[in-house]
C-alpha cells in the first residue's frame, strides 16, 4: 500500500529556505532576459522576411531606426548577460581560492552582483526601445 504524502505548506517552505525569493527572482530574470533577446532578434527577422513589410520599412524615413532599436535592445541584454556570466565565474574563482578579494576581477564581480540598478536601467531601456520600435513598425505596416 502506498503512503499518503501531504504537500508541504508553502509558507513554511519560504521560512525554511532563505533563498526562496531569490531563486524565484533568478528564474524570472533569466526568462525575461531570454524573451527580450529572442524578441529583439526575432522581430526584425520576421519583419524583414516578408517582402511587403520590408518594402514598407525601407521606404519609411524611420524604418531603419526601428530595426536598430530592436537590435540595440537585444544587444543591451546580451551584454548584461555576458557581464553576469563573467561576474559569476570570477566569484566562483574567488570561492575556490584562485583569485583574491583584492583582485580587479573579484571587485568587478562584487560590483555587478550588488548593483541591481544596472539591471533595472537595462531592462527599462530595452523595453522602451522595443516599445518604440513596435509602435513605429505597426504604424508603418498597418497603414
Amino acid at each position: 500500500m502506498s503512503e499518503i504524502v501531504t504537500p508541504k505548506d508553502p509558507s513554511k517552505e519560504k521560512e525554511e529556505d532563505k533563498d526562496y525569493y531569490y531563486d524565484s527572482y533568478k528564474e524570472f530574470s533569466w526568462k525575461f532576459r531570454l524573451w527580450l533577446v529572442a524578441f529583439g532578434i526575432g522581430a526584425p527577422a520576421a519583419l524583414l522576411s516578408t517582402s511587403d513589410a520590408f518594402k514598407a520599412l525601407k521606404t519609411d524615413p524611420n524604418g531603419k531606426n526601428y530595426i536598430y532599436a530592436l537590435f540595440i535592445g537585444a544587444g543591451i541584454q546580451i551584454i548584461l548577460s555576458w557581464a553576469h556570466k563573467w561576474a559569476m565565474f570570477w566569484a566562483h574563482q574567488k570561492n575556490h581560492g584562485h583569485i583574491t578579494e583584492k583582485s580587479y576581477r573579484y571587485s568587478f564581480a562584487s560590483f555587478i552582483t550588488h548593483a541591481d540598478w544596472i539591471e533595472v536601467i537595462c531592462d527599462f531601456l530595452s523595453a522602451g526601445l522595443f516599445l518604440y520600435a513596435i509602435l513605429g513598425i505597426l504604424r508603418i505596416v498597418l497603414n
